[in-house]
């Protein structure tokens, strides 16, 4: 079960008077709980200290109450429209686009290139978000619960995320082994309601996704099952390189591939095998050049006129290529290209126009090789690495075998 801060971070912000109006930046003056929001990290340094509201109130707290109030008000217009009409798509983008608004702030005080950066104000934030977390998760972590059927569950924190925790249910009666949404839904939501007492508003911990499976391969990315209230399954992805542009739609796909694999087969052994022998397949359907060749197009954007990069990158070199050709790009473009084998190093260098190559104007090959070492095994050998498997598996010895080798 995942549960969710609703906006941890404006809440945060809003609690403590966090602000660069309220920020005391003098070391000289005193500590005074009276007057002062003193924020502390778990050891106990400090971090920030701050007027207290009935003081000073903070331009930046007063701004998020504001926006809070606008999306509370947008969200219960929602409600009087059709689930996918144009004023509910309306009214839920507008929610959507207040909550990122209001997100933006504690990462823009801390961007050294803000011109309101201020170190106080985003350690005493990120610092209390950590505690906060952190109390969350020791509150659940390991607690012994009954259900209204009297059945005991164990709760068990998985992980811990920005502004969320993974809760893991295990029942503890050898009749009653099999669990289900509902059963884990309404075991852990119990222990939200006890937790959302202790907060001060407007913090509050909700039910956010129920996962039947989830695969972490690092900080901040993971695969997950989600199962909806109705039974119905999606796979959902954070930091994984299926939504990463740059990459060929062959190398996204083969990945989805990879992941729904190793989610969805119940025993991981077994899951491992298939993912390999798939990876080992698509490997040689490549090499063998009967992967669609539009699908191995990368494509980068132009962020800057092609005289301003100071680095040679692909989707630059085939910029320039293109201008010779008398096609010039501007500055927003995608550039679109093949990796080639024409002997080259550098992948830049091997970088080749995809238009220009699916004319038949290009006298070199695809470097296939490519494909498979920078494209198609890094994501798939960040798994088996997850489930400590040696990527040296994913190795096709391509020399043709003789009768003495067996």
């Amino acid at each position: 079960v995942i549960a969710d801060y609703a906006s941890l971070y404006p809440s945060l912000i809003i609690k403590h008077n966090m602000c660069y109006t309220t920020v005391i930046l003098d070391n000289s003056i005193p500590d005074d709980p009276e007057t002062m929001n003193i924020i502390r990290d778990e050891d106990g340094k400090l971090l920030g200290r701050f007027v207290k509201p009935h003081i000073l109130k903070g331009i930046v707290p007063s701004i998020l109450e504001s926006l809070t109030t606008e999306r509370k008000i947008a969200k219960t217009e929602m409600k009087k429209y059709e689930k996918g009409s144009a004023d509910y798509l309306r009214l839920d983008s507008e929610q959507n686009a207040t909550k990122i608004l209001m997100n933006s702030f504690f990462g823009y005080t801390g961007e050294q290139g803000a011109k309101l950066y201020c170190f106080q104000v985003a350690s005493s934030i990120t610092g209390s978000g950590q505690k906060q977390i952190k109390y969350t998760m020791k509150m659940i972590d390991d607690i012994i619960v009954r259900d209204i059927d009297e059945k005991q569950y164990k709760l068990k924190i998985i992980m811990g995320d920005t502004d969320s925790i993974y809760v893991q249910v295990i029942s503890l009666d050898i009749l009653n082994s099999t669990l289900n949404r509902e059963i884990s839904v309404r075991v852990v939501s119990k222990e939200l309601e006890k937790i959302n007492v202790t907060l001060e508003k407007p913090m509050k911990l909700a039910f956010e996704d129920y996962a039947k499976r989830v695969l972490v391969t690092a900080k901040k990315r993971y695969t997950k099952i989600i199962v909806d209230e109705n039974g119905k399954e999606r796979v959902a992805s954070k930091g994984i390189e299926t939504v990463r542009r740059e990459w060929s739609d062959f190398a996204s796909e083969s990945l989805e591939k990879a992941i729904n694999i190793i989610l969805y087969e119940e025993k991981v052994d077994v899951g491992i095998k298939k993912l390999i022998d798939f990876a080992r397949d698509e490997a040689e359907k490549l090499r063998k050049g009967e992967i669609d060749i539009h699908k191995l197009i990368r494509s980068n954007q132009l962020t800057k006129p092609i005289t301003q990069y100071d680095n040679d990158t692909p989707h630059v070199n085939v910029a320039i290529l293109m201008k010779e050709r008398g096609r010039p790009s501007e500055v927003g473009d995608r550039i679109q290209y093949f990796i080639m084998d024409n002997g080259k190093k550098l992948i830049s260098d091997r970088a080749e126009e995809a238009d220009y190559v699916l004319s038949g104007k290009c006298k070199y090959k695809l470097d296939y090789d490519y494909y498979v070492d920078k494209q198609l095994f890094p994501p798939i050998i960040r798994i088996l690495k997850t489930l400590h498997v040696n990527e040296k598996l994913l190795t096709v010895d391509r020399k043709q075998k003789t009768m003495l080798d067996f």
